[in-house]
């Protein structure tokens, strides 16, 4: 898919779980988020995080996971440009995190995030970069959708990541504005590896192909209100959460 086609299809259809924990949550959540620039997300999180969110917020923190190349549907890029945030960028494989490097001027950081530090095997689909992932944690879904890019792709490798744990590349650092995770089946276990005691986040969006109600659940339990979905879930801090208004008027301030 090209970016401006990435740019300018903004919507596309979830999942069909008609029957789902997920698609009863998602019910009246889902929102139709039209492109406007200088916005880069492939769905208009950007654009909601800002102006829903933050309203325009200056000089935050955002910490992306899984930030592939920094530039194609980015969720941050955005942030740092035009809002002179800083951040983390977290990306595993080397060329891609090669061509972060050059699109980005923000903190980077080439591995994937685990509950311990070590090396793991990691899937790398030619052709169809944002849907490589963690070998172990890959959804049989996922896998299925991989085996179908392949046939209109070159193929797939499997190569040797380095893995960190979230306390490890945040350091001392404990106040995150935005956090974003789009790791192809990794999210979950990325949740449970962070102390939601220690670190203060405001805003949290995460993809869910899959409708994994276990998402939903764990960030509930830690303070965390499923705000709408804008091709990812987008999670508020409770803490924030009264600030914002009702789904009625995001709605049409976004379309």
């Amino acid at each position: 898919m090209s970016l401006k086609k990435m740019k300018y299809g903004l919507y596309r259809k979830l999942p069909a779980t008609s029957k789902g924990f997920m698609a009863k949550k998602r019910k009246g959540y889902q929102i139709n988020v039209r492109f406007a620039a200088p916005y880069q997300s492939q769905f208009g999180q950007d654009r909601v995080v800002n102006e829903v969110v933050f309203k325009g917020k200056a000089n935050g923190f955002f910490v992306d996971i899984g930030a592939n190349d920094g530039e194609t549907g980015s969720n941050t890029a955005y942030f740092e440009r035009s809002l002179d945030w800083t951040g983390i960028c977290v990306e595993p494989q080397p060329d891609i995190f090669a061509e972060l490097q050059r699109n980005r001027n923000c903190e980077m950081v080439q591995c994937c995030i685990t509950d311990k530090p070590g090396t793991m095997k990691f899937l790398k689909v030619a052709g169809a970069n944002m849907l490589s992932g963690l070998v172990d944690l890959l959804d049989e879904k996922h896998k299925a959708r991989i085996e179908k890019e392949e046939d209109k792709a070159i193929g797939s490798e499997t190569i040797d990541v380095e893995c960190r744990t979230f306390s490890d590349v945040l350091g001392d650092r404990t106040q995150i504005d935005y956090l974003n995770i789009d790791t192809e089946g990794a999210e979950m276990s990325i949740l449970k590896c962070i102390d939601f005691k220690r670190y203060n986040i405001g805003c949290i969006t995460v993809e869910n192909n899959y409708d994994d109600p276990e998402r939903f659940k764990l960030l509930e339990r830690n303070g965390f209100k499923l705000l709408l979905v804008a091709g990812d879930e987008v999670y508020v801090n409770q803490s924030i959460a009264s600030g914002i208004g009702p789904f009625d008027e995001i709605q049409k301030a976004l379309s």
